[in-house]
């Protein structure tokens, strides 16, 4: 007797927190389903099997018990207070294909819908959905095993919901003309804890008029992981004013539109690994349409071969681009209209058929505090980067080279266009390296007003290394291929009075010192200055050599 109370407590505590009911409750529930069966069963018997069959055990008896108490196979309602078991399976809900049928069983193993394969698919699965405990605060997950399944309306997914398609291929049916899979309360208030886990889901565009392959509206705290999403008609996977959103792994192939678009204020979203190629407009598309996104992560992305541009970011603010590889798509590598506190760090953007990178003004009205920082830009049809009326850029340690493939001599590494002020570029390398070169100038900061150039190194290209001079406040230190600060020595010999330097700086030098080692006479200064070459002079002609120390500065 004294190991069945320790067992009852254990077993006690163990209902008590699967039911959510009281400890001091367990035992009523208990003695009142004993009282039923105890004339054809010893009471202490039953009362422990009861106990150790646990909740399947309740639920599975099913007996009305009194007027206190129902239990059905949901819940147990105790004095009008209705408590939700968990799973003892895996999954709440599962859909499988069972030769000519589509069937939908509960945990245990009930059925809860059955169909016609290949008709009512959609049905059989939104009826397992439904089956979930309603207005839950805990995720349960409706699993949909191996087979292929026809989609013929949207299948709706409520909050606190996992829908785990890793073993099933769905297909939307011709002339669907609606969404594959949507939150449920997309229009009335929106939905959290949505998890949608790996799967194949096709749009099948070229029969459809409209229609996403995911839609998430008004969502949050969300996870698509591992998902395949093809040829919808519209976009493959579409967020809208959402937040606290994470795409993982996610690969999405020819979209009729883009293969994920952000839009209307969705911010908060973590993109983590995934491709993105063959779409009509964009891999990704962070679109405006009257309120920007915000505070979103791409990172470790691959997005190719898209009909327009790799990534386009439409006023967007807080972007991050990072560790990505954005390559041969037909437009821009990524594009940014009205860009502000946005970062590209560390991708390799090459073989796009305009510029690799593209920041501009066009529907925004301002642009500024962007970086970009530690990218491999190549091989891109155009400019390298592109920067246009946006303000304020930090271009830094950027390999950039071998681009302008479209025309020889026409596109540059970097180009910075008339109205894109205040920037600092700083210890990029932008070279040609084919046997042909290509690129016009490594740098193209020609019209622009306060520009810092440092320590880059440009070597090879068509034009000129770097282009500077129709702006003001712009200032050219230290950069290889482009001599702005010079030194050396020059030597007036016996009986002349003065020397030709060559001092090798790209223009007439601004300040020239020089300072003699030996007795030059009673006067020396500097004459002639001019693009490629300084005299130095001296007042009498020595008797014998004299030798200068000289700086040069543009």
């Amino acid at each position: 007797m004294k190991d069945l109370t320790s067992l009852n407590k254990e077993i006690i505590r163990d209902i008590s927190s699967e039911l959510g009911i009281s400890e001091e409750k367990v035992p009523v529930i208990v003695d009142k389903i004993a009282e039923l069966v105890r004339q054809q069963v010893n009471h202490a018997i039953v009362r422990r099997t009861l106990m150790a069959m646990g909740l399947g055990g309740l639920l599975a008896t099913a007996l009305p018990v009194s007027a206190k108490m129902t239990i059905t196979d949901q819940y147990v309602d105790l004095d009008g207070e209705k408590f939700y078991p968990s799973p003892v399976a895996l999954y709440s809900a599962a859909v499988y294909i069972d030769g000519s049928k589509v069937k939908a069983e509960d945990w245990r193993g009930k059925l809860i819908q059955e169909g016609v394969a290949g008709v009512e698919d959609a049905s059989v699965i939104q009826s397992a959905i439904d089956n979930l405990t309603p207005n839950r605060t805990w995720k349960e997950k409706v699993v949909v095993l191996k087979g292929s399944f026809t989609i013929g309306n949207s299948i709706e997914v409520p909050s606190w919901t996992i829908l785990d398609l890793r073993q099933s291929r769905l297909y939307a049916k011709d002339g669907l003309n609606k969404k594959i899979i949507v939150n449920k309360n997309a229009e009335t208030g929106g939905d959290v804890e949505i998890d949608i886990i790996g799967g194949y889901i096709h749009g099948n565009k070229s029969n459809q008029t409209s229609g996403e392959g995911i839609h998430l509206k008004n969502a949050s705290y969300c996870k698509i992981i591992s998902t395949e999403v093809f040829q919808a008609k519209a976009e493959n996977i579409l967020l809208t004013t959402c937040h606290h959103i994470e795409l993982i792994d996610i690969f999405s192939f020819q979209a009729g539109i883009t293969g994920l678009t952000m839009e209307i204020g969705c911010h908060h979203i973590n993109i983590v690994g995934g491709i993105f190629n063959n779409n009509e407009y964009y891999g990704i598309g962070i679109e405006h349409f009257g309120s920007h996104c915000h505070h979103i992560n791409i990172n470790g992305i691959i997005s190719e071969a898209n009909t327009k541009n790799g990534i386009l970011i439409d006023r967007g603010k807080q972007i991050n681009v990072c560790n990505s590889q954005i390559i041969d798509n037909q437009e821009s590598g990524i594009a940014g209209d009205g860009l502000i506190e946005c970062n590209i760090i560390s991708n390799v953007i090459q073989g796009n058929y305009y510029n690799g990178i593209n920041l501009y003004l066009d529907q925004a009205s301002e642009g500024f505090d962007n970086n970009i920082i530690g990218n491999q830009i190549l091989l891109n049809k155009q400019h390298g980067i592109r920067i246009d009326d946006i303000n304020r850029t930090i271009i830094a340690l950027n390999k950039i080279k071998d681009n302008s493939q479209e025309q020889t001599n026409v596109y540059s590494g970097i180009m910075l266009e008339s109205g894109a002020d205040y920037h600092i570029i700083y210890a990029n390398e932008c070279i040609n390296t084919q046997a042909t070169p290509k690129q016009a100038w490594g740098i193209n900061a020609y019209w622009v007003n306060d520009v810092y150039i440092y320590l880059n190194r440009c070597y090879n290209n068509v034009s000129g290394q770097i282009s500077i001079g129709g702006g003001s406040n712009q200032i050219a230190k230290l950069n290889i291929g482009y001599i702005t600060e010079n030194k050396g020595t020059a030597t007036i010999t016996a009986g002349n009075t003065s020397v030709t330097v060559s001092h090798g700086l790209v223009s007439t030098p601004s300040k020239v010192i020089v300072t003699p080692i030996g007795d030059p006479g009673d006067r020396f200064w500097v004459a002639n200055i001019g693009a490629s070459s300084f005299d130095i002079v001296v007042a009498t002609a020595p008797g014998s050599d004299v030798e200068f120390n000289w700086e040069a500065e543009v």
